[in-house]
């Protein structure tokens, strides 16, 4: 799963601009609701998006669920 989420941000074109360290933030609604950091922000991203197709911790399944209901 992480794979194809890692390929699929590849896809869209922005390994240019997140294949890189820094801070991110992660918004639901226009709201910041998680901040991290990471050495390769795009990396990282893939794994939030695996992580929510998994929902493997407490924080994907409530990001996976206001997703589903469209926020």
């Amino acid at each position: 799963i992480l794979n194809s989420a890692y390929t699929n941000l590849e896809a869209k074109g922005i390994v240019p601009v997140f294949e890189r360290a820094g801070v991110y933030s992660i918004l639901l609604d226009d709201k910041v609701v998680y901040i991290g950091k990471s050495h390769n922000i795009l990396y990282r991203m893939a794994q939030h998006y695996a992580g929510m197709q998994r929902l493997s911790n407490h924080k994907y399944r409530v990001l996976s669920e206001a997703r589903r209901y469209g926020h």
